[in-house]
Order: structure tokens, then C-alpha cells, then sequence
């Protein structure tokens, strides 16, 4: 007896289908910039690069809280890296900050 072939190519295709669309919604989300959580913003904590450089050197302190890793690929000169930022929060007056 001969395989019936007209619906094997609609399996098949289904199957490619059921594959593709998932691995295609993933690499899209991927390639999302907003992919990572939000935070929220404080304007009066942030600072241009002009301010920060009218500030002496010996009185500023740069902290980066990036991996190890990425911190030793790049990072502003003068930068001290503290990834472990977490293990030194605390609340003062109900705010958290270092």
C-alpha cells in the first residue's frame, strides 16, 4: 500500500510551524531593548559630565556596580567597582541607599 503523502507535508509543516513561532518570539524578545526591568529615576541624583568634572579629584568617587567582568572590559578611569552592592544597602529615614 502506498503512504498517503498529501497530508504528510501539512504535518510536517505544522511541526516546523509549532517550532519556528517560539523560537522566533524569543529571539525577537532578545533583540528588544526594553528586555530588562525599569527602574525608577531620581533627577536630583544624577549628574552630567560637566558637573562631574568641575568636582576635584580627590573629592569624587565613581562607583561602578557592573560584573567584574564587564568592569574590567571598560569602565570611566577612576572607578571603583563594586558589584556586591546589594551586601552594603541600607534604609536611613525609610530611604535605601549605600
Amino acid at each position: 500500500m502506498k503512504p498517503d503523502t498529501t497530508s504528510a507535508t501539512l504535518i510536517l509543516s505544522r511541526k516546523i510551524r509549532g517550532v519556528f513561532w517560539p523560537v522566533f518570539g524569543l529571539v525577537l524578545m532578545g533583540l528588544s531593548p526594553n528586555h530588562y526591568p525599569q527602574t525608577e529615576v531620581y533627577p536630583k541624583l544624577l549628574i552630567t559630565p560637566k558637573t562631574l568634572k568641575s568636582i576635584p579629584l580627590e573629592q569624587r568617587v565613581i562607583v561602578d556596580t557592573r560584573t567584574k567582568l564587564k568592569f574590567l572590559m571598560g569602565h570611566i578611569p577612576g572607578a571603583v567597582n563594586l558589584n556586591s552592592w546589594r551586601e552594603f544597602t541600607s534604609k536611613k529615614n525609610g530611604i535605601k541607599g549605600l
